[in-house]
C-alpha cells in the first residue's frame, strides 16, 4: 500500500510550474544549526542485509539524548526508502518494508511511529535523500528516461557520475526537472508521505557535490544552470514547506542556501571561518574518529569546534563514543557559537566575552574549559546552570575554576552521566574561591549543578524580550530629522541622546569616520545643526552586537546602514533574546550605498547581532561591516 500511495502522489502532483528567479540568501534558516546537533542514524545499509528495527533506532535516540543532556537534535534517518541506503534513486519512496513490525500495516506506519516517538527525547527526524544520482534499477528510471531528465553528453550518451551501492549512477538534469516541475513535485510527494519531516524543518540531501558533474551539453544545460536550478529548488522548499536543505558537503557554492554541510571536512579550507558566522554556515564532522590514527583530521575542528556526524559504526556499537565525540568537539562548538568571533592569529581564536580557543585549550577569563580532551564546559541550551565534565583517560583531584555566571555558587551537586540518564553521586560539594576539585574515571562524564537544582524540572529560560521586523526604509537618505529619533538617537561619530526608557551598549565594534563635515545627502544630519552632516560608522571584522534594554511598552528601534565608500557591504541583523538566546527576528540587508534604515519594534532586553554576509557563492566583501546610527521612536 505504501508503494502505491507514493506512486499515486508522485503522478497526481505533476503539473506545469513556472520558472522563477531565486532570492539570496535563504536566511534565516528554518532551524538554528549552530545550536542543533544533527547526526545520521543508519536504518538499512542496503544490499539485502538486515535493517535496524524501529525499536532499536528509538533506543539509540534515547541513549544519545541522555548522554548529550537533551540538546536539541535532528536525526537523519538513512536507508528509510525501499532497498535501503543508496538504492533505487531517484525514487524517494516507498518506505522500506523491512521496517514493518507485525502490528504495522507497512514500513511507512512503523517509520512514522519512530519519528513521532523521537520527539519525546528532544529529537526530530528527517530523511536522507539524493537528487543528484539515478540508477537504471530504480522504479522511476523509465519515467526519467522518457521525460529526458537524465543529463547527456554532447554525443547524446548519458552522463555517468559514479558507482554507489545501487550500481552505476547517472546525472539527473536538474534544470529540466525544475522547468518541468519534477523537483517540486518530488518534494511535495515526500512531505505527504512523511509529514513528520516538517517537525524538523530540515531535509538532508546526500552527494550534493555532484551538481558539478550534471551538465547536459546535449540539452544546452551548463553546470551553472544546474546550480541555479538547485537554488530555485532550495527556495521552493523553504518558502512552501518551511524546510531548509542541508547537505553532505560544505561547498561554498551553497553558501546562503544550504544551512549545514554535515561532512564539514570536505572543502573545509574554502571557508574563512573568521568571516563566516556559524549561524550562516556550519557543519558536522566526517573523517577521523577520536583516538584513531586518522584523527584529528584538521585542527580547525578543535579550535572552532564542529557538530557531529556519527555515521561510523563505532558510535552505534557503544554510545559512550558519542559522548566522547560530543564533549570534545560539539559541546565547545555550541558554547563558542553563543559568542562572537573577533580575531584569529597563529592558531589562537579570540572570541567575545574573554574566550580564547586553541588546539590545546579553551579558556574564558581565568577559567579553563577544555584542557586537551578533558572538558568542563557549560551546557548553554538548558534552563538551569549546568556544566558537563568528561575525560577519555580519567584524572584525580583536578581543579576547575567555575566560569562566568557561576559567581556566588558556594556548593554544587555532582551527577554521573549514563546512557539511562544522570545519577547523583555527591551532594553539596563545597566550592572554594570559585574552584572545584573533581575526579573522573576513563570515559566517564559528570554533570555539575548548583546545589539543590532539580534536574527533572528543567524549563526553557523564559524570554526577556520580543521583536518584530517592521521593514527597511530606502527613501529617507540622511534626512532623519522629523522621521526617526523622536525619542532619542545615537549618530555615530557625532552626538547621542538616549531616552530614559532605554540603555544601549555596543560590543565588538570601533568608531571610524569617513567624513566629519559634508553636504552629501547620504550622510546623516548632525543633531542641532541641520546644515551639517557626518558620515561615520561603528565597524568590525565579522560580528558585532548592540545590547538594548527597554522599560515599559514596545518601542521602535531602528539601525541605519550606509556603505559610504561603495565596498559592496552585506549584513544580517538578528534580534536575539538576551536570556533564552533565541532569534526573534532577522533582516538581510545589501546594496546600501544609499542609506537604509532597518526598523524593528522591540520590547524588554534583546541583542541586535550584526553579522557579515558574504555574497553569493561565498564571494568576499571588500569593506568591513558597519552601521552608522541608532534611533528610538516611531517612524513618521
Amino acid at each position: 500500500w505504501s508503494a502505491v500511495l507514493f506512486s499515486v502522489l508522485t503522478w497526481l502532483l505533476i503539473m506545469p510550474v513556472a520558472t522563477v528567479a531565486y532570492d539570496y540568501p535563504l536566511y534565516p534558516y528554518a532551524m538554528d544549526y549552530s545550536q542543533t546537533m544533527t547526526y545520521k542514524l543508519m536504518l538499512d545499509w542496503g544490499g539485502g542485509g538486515p535493517a535496524k528495527s524501529v525499536e532499536q533506532a528509538l533506543q539509540y535516540i534515547k541513549e544519545v539524548d541522555n548522554l548529550t543532556r537533551h540538546v536539541p537534535k535532528i536525526a537523519i534517518l538513512v536507508g528509510f526508502q525501499e532497498g535501503g541506503h543508496d538504492w533505487q534513486y531517484p525514487a524517494w519512496g516507498p518506505v522500506n518494508s523491512k521496517l514493518k513490525r507485525p502490528k504495522d500495516a507497512n514500513g511507512r506506519e512503523a517509520l512514522r511511529w519512530l519519528m513521532k516517538e523521537a520527539g519525546k527525547y528532544h529529537t526530530t527526524c528527517t530523511v536522507h535523500v539524493n537528487c543528484f544520482g539515478a540508477f537504471k534499477s530504480s522504479p522511476e528510471w523509465a519515467r526519467y528516461e522518457a521525460n529526458d531528465w537524465i543529463s547527456k553528453s554532447t554525443d547524446g550518451t548519458m552522463v555517468f557520475n559514479g558507482s554507489w551501492a545501487g550500481g552505476k549512477a547517472f546525472a539527473p538534469n536538474l534544470k529540466k526537472m525544475w522547468e518541468d516541475g519534477e523537483l517540486q513535485h518530488r518534494m511535495d510527494a515526500l512531505m505527504t508521505l512523511l509529514p513528520e519531516i516538517l517537525d524538523s524543518h530540515t531535509l538532508y540531501l546526500d552527494a550534493n557535490s555532484l551538481w558539478k558533474n550534471d551538465a547536459s551539453p546535449y540539452n544546452g544545460a551548463t553546470a551553472d544552470d544546474q546550480l541555479r536550478a538547485f537554488k530555485r529548488f532550495a527556495e521552493y522548499v523553504r518558502k512552501k514547506w518551511d524546510v531548509t536543505l542541508i547537505g553532505e558537503y560544505c561547498y561554498t557554492d551553497f553558501y546562503g542556501f544550504v544551512g549545514l554541510g554535515l561532512t564539514w571536512s570536505v572543502n573545509l579550507n574554502d571557508f574563512d571561518f573568521l568571516s563566516t558566522p556559524p549561524q550562516l554556515a556550519c557543519g558536522g564532522k566526517d573523517y577521523g574518529v577520536i583516538g584513531s590514527t586518522d584523527w584529528p583530521y584538521d585542527p580547525k575542528y578543535i579550535i572552532y569546534g564542529a557538530s557531529v556526524q556519527l555515521e561510523q559504526d563505532v558510535f552505534h556499537a557503544d554510545t559512550l563514543n558519542v559522548l566522547r565525540e560530543f564533549s570534545y568537539r560539539t559541546l565547545p562548538y555550541f558554547f563558542m557559537n553563543k559568542h562572537m568571533r573577533t580575531s584569529y592569529q597563529n592558531g589562537t581564536l579570540q572570541i567575545s566575552d574573554g574566550i580564547l580557543s586553541t588546539e590545546a585549550q579553551l579558556k574564558q577569563d581565568r577559567s579553563l574549559l577544555r584542557d586537551g580532551e578533558n572538558v568542563f564546559i557549560p551546557e548553554v541550551w538548558l534552563g538551569h546552570p549546568e556544566i558537563l565534565a568528561f575525560s577519555p583517560t580519567g584524572y584525580a583531584h583536578k581543579t576547575w575554576v567555575l566560569p562566568r555566571g557561576w559567581e556566588g555558587v558556594t556548593a554544587v551537586d555532582i551527577y554521573g552521566l549514563t546512557k539511562s540518564g544522570p545519577r547523583q553521586l555527591q551532594a553539596r560539594v563545597p566550592v572554594v574561591e570559585q574552584a572545584l576539585s573533581l575526579d573522573l574515571l576513563p570515559m566517564q562524564g559528570k554533570i555539575v549543578v548548583p546545589a539543590g537544582v532539580n534536574l527533572r524540572r528543567d524549563r526553557p529560560r523564559p524570554p526577556s524580550g520580543r521583536a518584530v521586523f517592521l521593514g527597511v526604509d530606502e527613501r529617507t537618505q540622511g534626512d532623519w530629522k522629523g522621521i526617526y529619533g523622536d525619542d532619542g538617537y545615537d549618530i555615530i561619530g557625532a552626538a547621542a541622546r538616549i531616552p530614559d526608557y532605554a540603555t544601549l551598549t555596543y560590543n565588538n565594534s570601533s568608531v571610524a569616520v569617513w567624513t566629519a563635515d559634508t553636504g552629501d545627502p547620504r550622510a546623516l544630519q548632525q543633531p542641532g545643526r541641520a546644515a551639517n552632516r557626518i558620515a561615520a560608522r561603528r565597524e568590525f571584522e565579522c560580528q558585532s552586537s548592540i545590547d538594548v534594554s527597554l522599560n515599559g511598552s514596545p518601542r521602535e528601534v531602528d539601525v541605519c546602514l550606509i556603505d559610504w565608500d561603495h565596498t559592496n557591504r552585506n549584513v544580517v541583523i538578528d534580534v536575539v533574546d538576551a536570556d533564552s538566546q533565541r532569534v526573534l527576528a532577522s533582516a538581510c540587508v545589501s546594496n546600501f550605498e544609499q542609506p537604509k534604515y532597518v526598523r524593528f519594534r522591540l520590547e524588554g532586553r534583546v541583542r541586535l547581532r550584526i553579522s557579515k554576509l558574504l555574497h553569493e557563492n561565498n564571494s568576499p566583501v571588500a569593506g568591513k561591516p558597519a552601521f552608522s546610527g541608532v534611533f528610538f521612536g516611531d517612524y513618521r
